[in-house]
């Protein structure tokens, strides 16, 4: 027997189908000798099986960004490679290297900011010893 809604090869004593989850009820039930609906050729569906390997790539190609500045090419290398052949795997990538490089900016500038800290406390402790040596040396 064959499914209503999809035309694929089923078992007459299921009530669903396992391919597309229709429902197969018993006045559906085709006699012995029928012939499969044809239905159009399906396109390949695309291998998403390392996804998530994709994204971790991604994310850190666009992490070390800020840094190397060479990544974040590399990442757009690989999108423009997929883009065509595998959509889901560019898609993955490409939107995690921005998500990288947005989190790589926002260390980058944490980093700075607190050396920028560091150096103004280290330069005021500097120049207020220097100028107190001086006073005490006047006194």
């Amino acid at each position: 027997m064959f499914c209503k809604n999809c035309g694929k090869e089923i078992q007459e004593s299921f009530k669903h189908c396992p391919f597309c989850g229709d429902e197969v009820s018993s006045a559906e039930k085709p006699a012995v000798n029928t012939v499969p609906q044809q239905t159009a050729p399906q396109q390949p569906q695309e291998e998403v099986s390392n996804l998530g390997g994709m994204k971790v790539l991604g994310f850190f190609l666009g992490l070390f960004g800020p840094c190397t500045l060479i990544t974040p090419i590399v990442s757009l290398v690989l999108y423009l490679v997929w883009r065509d052949d595998k959509p889901k795997t560019a898609s993955a990538i490409g939107r995690f290297t921005i998500i990288g490089l947005i989190v790589g900016f926002v260390i980058l500038i944490a980093v700075a900011a607190i050396f920028a800290v560091l150096f103004a406390v280290h330069a005021t402790h500097s120049i207020f010893s220097f100028f107190s040596d001086i006073v005490f040396d006047i006194v």
